[in-house]
């Protein structure tokens, strides 16, 4: 499936004084038609980002690091136990901050009621078929956050070259087009100027639905790919 933005311009200039002698001497001028062509390539994600932790409380900031660290451990002992290597883990986020009781005015004295660790960690998944009962796995050895799962591809590049080829390809066949309504002949493509690859950004799929339904579907991810491309025209 192709997006296509139409950009046309035929010029014709003399040639600087920096051009080959020959085309100096003869007086001739560089004629080309330049166009935007767009090119798209889909595939399905291979690998996901899953986002999950602990969120503790403590009369102390001690009580609810220690209470952390005994959820977090059985966490981490789930993830090993699905087969999750540990250099697939990072730690996302690792705090502990005061909690106040904010029904008091603000004339009150404002001293904590309690404390708050939280520890959350970025588990990349490189087998999406198990991604649902990892899941299950995570909520029942008591992790209580679920960010949700991001969907990517691993290797980028070939998606990425598909959709190269796709776009000069729509340029060509839209050079063709201008160059036969303005009734001349198309040549060699002087010029290509990437205008960037538009990446798939992560897709992520909410806590809430993961716990009513973990059965993952990754769907498709585009990539999209635009070029300026000049041709010479006679």
């Amino acid at each position: 499936m192709f997006r296509h933005t139409v950009r046309v311009l035929l010029v014709s200039f003399a040639v600087p004084a920096m051009a080959t002698a020959a085309a100096a001497e003869d007086g001739a001028t560089a004629r080309y038609i330049m166009v935007e062509g767009s090119g798209e390539a889909q595939a399905v994600p291979d690998m996901a980002r899953l986002s999950a932790g602990v969120v503790t409380r403590g009369h102390s900031a001690r009580e609810a690091m220690a209470g952390n660290a005994e959820a977090m451990g059985r966490v981490m002992g789930a993830l090993r136990a699905a087969g999750i290597a540990d250099r697939q883990v990072r730690t996302d986020r690792l705090s502990v901050t005061p909690v106040y009781d904010h029904s008091r005015t603000r004339a009150e004295p404002r001293a904590p009621i309690a404390y708050q660790a939280t520890n959350t960690v970025e588990v990349t998944v490189n087998d999406l078929g198990h991604i649902g009962s990892l899941i299950d796995a995570l909520v029942n050895s008591g992790a209580n956050q679920l960010q949700g799962v991001q969907f990517g591809i691993r290797d980028a590049g070939p998606l990425e070259d598909k959709a190269r080829l796709a776009a000069v390809a729509d340029a060509r066949r839209k050079a063709a087009l201008y160059a036969e309504a303005a009734g001349v002949t198309l040549g060699s493509v002087l010029r290509i100027e990437e205008r960037g690859a538009q990446l798939p950004g992560p897709r992520m799929m909410a806590a809430a639905r993961m716990v009513q339904d973990t059965a993952v579907a990754p769907g498709e991810q585009t990539i999209g790919v635009a070029l300026a491309v000049r041709f010479a025209i006679q």
